[in-house]
C-alpha cells in the first residue's frame, strides 16, 4: 500500500469518525475455525473451547477486522442471553456466512464490533 492509499484511507477515516455515524455497514469476507486457546492464548478460559473468527470489512472506511464468537457447548447454550452467537442469529435471522451484511458500530474503546 502507497503513501497516497494509506493517507486517503486515513482521511476517510476521521471524516467517518467526525461525522458522529452511530453504526456501518459490513460485510463478512470469510469464516475460520480455530480454538480458544489459539485465538487468545493463555488468556483463554477454556483453551480447547472450539470458535469461529469473521473476517469483516467495512464498507464505509474499508477498515477490515475480525469478530470471534464461541461455538455452542451444547443446545442449553443457545438460551443463555450472553451467548454472542445467539444473539447474532436472533439479530440477522441466520448464522453467519460469507457475503452477509452485517451492522457494525465503534465501541467504547474504537474496536469495530458486529452489532448483535
Amino acid at each position: 500500500m502507497g503513501l497516497e492509499e494509506i493517507r486517503a484511507r486515513m482521511e476517510k477515516q476521521l471524516e467517518m469518525l467526525n461525522s458522529n455515524k452511530e453504526s456501518f455497514t459490513g460485510e463478512i469476507n470469510g469464516i475460520e475455525e480455530s480454538t480458544a486457546g489459539e485465538v487468545f492464548g493463555e488468556k483463554a478460559k477454556n483453551p480447547n473451547r472450539e470458535v469461529i473468527q469473521l473476517s469483516i470489512k467495512v464498507k464505509e472506511t474499508s477498515d477490515e477486522f475480525v469478530e470471534t464468537f464461541t461455538l455452542p457447548a451444547g443446545i442449553g447454550t443457545w438460551r443463555n442471553k450472553k451467548f454472542k452467537l445467539a444473539q447474532f442469529v436472533n439479530k440477522y435471522g441466520k448464522l453467519p456466512e460469507p457475503g452477509m451484511i452485517v451492522t457494525v458500530v465503534l465501541n467504547d474503546e474504537g474496536f469495530y464490533r458486529v452489532a448483535v
